[in-house]
């Protein structure tokens, strides 16, 4: 339990309720709300040491932030890295994301406390964490992984 608190804080710093599974048979279950903790060394360069928030889950397949990195991986080439935006994953590097801590238009629920929503053109809440990039998985992709 003393890991997904300091996981939330992470995230926003307000969250208190939201599971966290670490890389292999237990994340192949994963929900909208859960944090994927990715081990030292488990799932490769890009993704090593990271905490994905999982922010959507349909017939299409699992979509999620990183919560925990302020800049994409070296190997990715992103240098020129906006300074009020965190890295969310490799996928579509210009696409804008926002968690934030109360609901507002067109923000969808992850957790307690935790709003989700496409931030182009939007204004949001004080307090809300800007991303640009995402993490995602077809159907059947991240339980095979």
């Amino acid at each position: 339990m003393a890991l997904v608190a300091v996981v939330a804080l992470v995230v926003m710093g307000n969250v208190s309720a939201m599971r966290a599974r670490v890389d292999g048979p237990a994340a192949r279950n994963a929900e909208v709300g859960d944090l994927l903790v990715a081990r030292p060394g488990g799932v490769g360069a890009t993704f090593d040491r990271t905490l994905v928030l999982i922010v959507e889950r349909t017939e299409r397949g699992t979509n999620g932030l990183v919560v925990n990195r302020r800049r994409p991986p070296p190997h990715l080439g992103l240098s020129a890295w906006p300074e009020d935006a965190f890295w969310g994953g490799p996928l579509q590097p210009d696409a804008r994301f926002v968690l934030a801590p109360a609901k507002f238009p067109g923000a969808t629920w992850v957790g307690d406390g935790l709003w989700y929503a496409n931030s182009a053109g939007r204004a949001v809440p004080d307090g809300s964490r800007r991303y640009r990039g995402w993490s995602g998985w077809l159907p059947g992709q991240l339980e095979a992984e």
